[in-house]
């Protein structure tokens, strides 16, 4: 924004002046405004509210003198210069008050042109943002706690599933991987990580058209618990499968139990070798 007064700010019609000056008066921002030199030349109600200072004790002031601390001059002069260059800035900084006290701002400035184009001074408002920075602070500070508290419940949770001896994984409602155990991982023999964010139709195609689809299908709509028993022929596995319909998929339990079929069909040999031997006997 380019604003065009005359050389001096004695020159503006008196009217507006007037009507200038009330609008200033009566905001509770601070709005600044000084010469080419950032010598100040006016400061409203709201400058005193924010900074502390009156008018007769800025008027008259520089603005590095009044507002900027002794560490932030080099930076200070950095920022006149690129506002000399630009017209314009905007900021949120730190700037002393006149009881010491350090407050957070907010700040928009123009620079104030006369009829040659030439800068004649600045009009600044500021905004008092210190409450505003206190609440973020307090909502990093609070979201840093929850994060933490989200792992360390995550890392229990993790630590749990890995110790318990039955495979664990849960697919979202696309049928995609959320979280496999590690026992889950010994019994597909793939590591959990590889799988998570992967589509459980695609990673185990042999799952397609099986009684274990129709199962999964079925406890997806429903929402009702299902406990079903199948053979995976890639994997020459028999597994047991604990499926609960949860808010975000389904949750499944899974038990290999191949050693147990092996261990029947044994028994169902030995049974029947041994129930043709009584047989033949006879």
């Amino acid at each position: 924004m380019k604003i065009n007064f005359s050389p001096s700010f004695d020159h503006a019609p008196e009217l507006s002046t007037e009507y200038y000056a009330r609008i200033i008066e009566n905001v509770r921002d601070a709005i600044i405004i000084t010469d080419a030199e950032m010598v100040i030349q006016s400061w409203n109600k709201g400058a005193e509210l924010i900074y502390g200072w009156t008018q007769e004790e800025a008027v008259g002031r520089k603005i590095n003198d009044l507002l900027v601390s002794a560490e932030g001059q080099e930076l200070y002069r950095t920022k006149v210069n690129e506002f000399r260059r630009e017209g314009h800035f905007l900021s949120e900084e730190t700037r002393p008050t006149k009881s010491g006290r350090i407050i957070h701002v907010s700040i928009s400035a123009s620079a104030v042109y006369d009829n040659q184009g030439r800068q004649v001074g600045l009009v600044s408002v500021t905004k008092d943002i210190t409450e505003k920075k206190q609440i973020e602070q307090q909502l990093r500070l609070l979201n840093q706690h929850l994060t933490q508290e989200v792992s360390r419940k995550t890392n229990q949770i993790n630590h749990v599933f890995d110790r318990i001896t039955d495979g664990f994984f849960s697919l979202d409602k696309d049928w995609r991987f959320l979280y496999l155990n590690k026992r889950m991982g010994e019994i597909v023999h793939h590591t959990p990580d590889s799988l998570v964010g992967t589509i459980i139709w695609e990673s185990f195609p042999a799952l397609l058209g099986s009684e274990s689809e129709k199962i999964f299908r079925a406890a997806a709509a429903d929402g009702e618990k299902r406990v079903h028993y199948d053979y995976y022929a890639p994997l020459s596995l028999w597994y047991e499968v604990h499926i609960y319909p949860s808010a975000e998929g389904l949750d499944v339990f899974v038990r290999d139990i191949t050693g147990k079929k092996k261990a029947e069909e044994t028994i169902l040999k030995k049974t029947a070798c041994t129930s043709s031997s009584v047989v033949s006997t006879k």
